[in-house]
């Protein structure tokens, strides 16, 4: 395993850290569960492998993986650096932040006492290592294969050839003019009169036509207006009233392009 620096913190953390997003999963009484063992068979797999920095937060895996990830360290909590978010969003007065971040340090703590490129997922973390500025790569595994497939490629001393790079370079330049022909970003279409996220919404078109990354295009729009991050309305919100097409620079036809959105994404 190769390690790097954690910014200024002088601490010395694995190029691989373990995302704990998206552990293993199952119904039980109709309730989402983790799988408790083969989760922490994971965990603990990695920990052996080298890795020593390790990802939660209070809504991963459905509020559970903070308390799974509790277990999973006992034995290594001086051996290995934890890292969890607090909800802002739940934080509504003072007092507020201590208190959650109180009750996530007792799920993580508390039971430390008794009581050649295989797939684009190995691309893709060889990309992301290559950068010199990243300290660690996060990636959510929910198979040990992955882990131990992670962690080989996290191993290697250097992670792109000139050449690979050069073609990765390449394709990022096609890839960003392919986008630009959609929308630029420039958000000069907003406000929305009907609260719809234009921008977002055509975000999730360039992602989906452009980056090929369709489950997540459809996933991300689905939470539109109904977590903090991803605020407004979906594209099927909106009543072609033209407002926003006047002010785009780029000229698109932007309650057209809503109903191609709404047609691939909608709810309906």
């Amino acid at each position: 395993m190769q390690y790097r620096q954690f910014g200024k913190t002088g601490i010395k953390i694995s190029a691989l850290g373990f995302g704990a997003m998206r552990l293993p999963m199952q119904t039980v009484k109709k309730k989402n569960r983790v799988k408790e063992k083969e989760s922490i068979d994971m965990i603990h797999e990695a920990f052996k492998r080298g890795v020593n920095y390790i990802d939660t937060a209070h809504g991963y895996c459905d509020g559970q993986s903070e308390i799974v990830i509790g277990k999973a360290i006992k034995g290594w909590r001086d051996k290995i650096v934890l890292s969890t978010k607090v909800p802002t969003w739940n934080i509504k007065k003072t007092g507020d932040y201590r208190r959650l971040l109180d009750e996530q340090l007792s799920k993580t703590i508390k039971n430390l006492v008794k009581g050649g490129v295989k797939s684009s997922a190995e691309i893709a973390l060889r990309f992301v290592l290559s950068n010199p500025n990243v300290s660690c790569a996060l990636s959510g595994m929910n198979h040990i294969s992955q882990v131990r497939e992670n962690i080989k490629v996290a191993s290697r001393e250097g992670y792109l050839t000139a050449k690979e790079k050069s073609q990765i370079d390449a394709a990022l330049k096609q890839y960003k003019k392919m986008a630009d022909l959609y929308c630029t970003g420039c958000n000069y279409c907003m406000p929305c009169p009907q609260e719809v996220n234009i921008p977002l919404n055509f975000q999730l078109m360039n992602n989906y036509k452009v980056y090929d990354l369709k489950e997540n295009a459809k996933s991300t729009y689905n939470q539109i207006g109904k977590v903090p991050w991803h605020k407004g309305k979906p594209a099927e919100a909106c009543i072609e009233c033209h407002t926003c097409e006047d002010k785009c620079p780029q000229k698109i036809k932007i309650p057209e392009q809503m109903k191609e959105v709404a047609r691939i994404f909608g709810r309906k």
